[in-house]
């Protein structure tokens, strides 16, 4: 497994929205700083993960990271001091099955203005709103099992096109959506293979006029690599710059 980033541009301060609790916000003209990790369980090899990754934060400093097979469940409460991350707030979407599977969480920056909507039905999903020069920008966060049976895909893409529609009722200026889709497809990686899975994800999302533009190999195997970890945006323009790096942790069990 891997971890990849993104930079957004950000020219000016973000703002309050709703009823988010007021902070100074981070500096102007600077980049807000995003990162994701397939990381096949949080609480793995005694929580040397999140040690693993507060090493890496030190180095980037990230303003929000997105981590996907997490793994939680209800017996690891969020504020186990095991989990925690100074100067950053956990939200969690867990398995629903309350089982140590799947499952994603976003860490933010304290200082970040942002708001958690409740605006999906996607189980293992998260959603946050952010402000910005006076512009609505979501980010989401998901991890899409490969185990799902060919009635749960469909209720996955149903529920999925549900979500973009309704954000772009918001009036939103930029969306990513940034997770383990478990989807391959050659337009996202040449060599890969098209599934009806990366299909299906890329018609929709492109009927959303959304372009995914990771295109190097997320999963790693002795002999093979594929692009399942993916990013989905309306204005890659925005974007200064996407790296995939090298997982920040060892011993990841590729487990799908």
């Amino acid at each position: 497994m891997v971890i990849f980033f993104f930079l957004f541009l950000k020219p000016s301060l973000l703002l309050l929205s709703g009823d988010i609790e007021k902070n100074p916000g981070p500096k102007s003209n600077t980049n807000l700083k995003v990162c994701h990790w397939n990381l096949n369980s949080l609480q793995s090899h005694n929580f040397a993960k999140v040690s693993s990754l507060k090493t890496y934060n030190a180095l980037y400093k990230y303003d929000i990271i997105c981590l996907s097979e997490t793994f939680l469940d209800s017996s690891i409460s969020s504020n186990d001091p095991s989990l925690l991350l100074d100067g950053y707030t956990l939200i969690r979407a867990d398995h629903p099955m309350n089982v140590k599977k799947g499952g994603v969480c976003i860490y933010f920056k304290e200082t970040l203005p942002l708001n958690v909507l409740n605006i999906t039905n996607l189980q293992e999903c998260l959603v946050v709103e952010i402000l910005y020069n006076n512009k609505k920008c979501f980010l989401v966060t998901l991890y899409r099992s490969p185990n799902q049976s060919d009635i749960e895909f469909d209720d996955f893409i149903t529920n999925l096109e549900l979500l973009i529609d309704r954000i772009y009722t918001l009036n939103p200026y930029f969306i990513i959506f940034m997770g383990d889709f478990n989807a391959k497809l050659k337009k996202w990686k040449a060599d890969d293979i098209d599934t009806k899975v990366g299909t299906r994800i890329d018609e929709v999302t492109s009927s959303f006029a959304l372009s995914q533009i990771i295109s190097g190999p997320t999963h790693i195997l002795a002999n093979s690599s594929s692009c399942i970890d993916l990013i989905f945006t309306n204005h890659p323009d925005l974007l200064v710059n996407s790296v995939i790096h090298h997982s920040i942790h060892p011993n990841i069990l590729i487990i799908k």
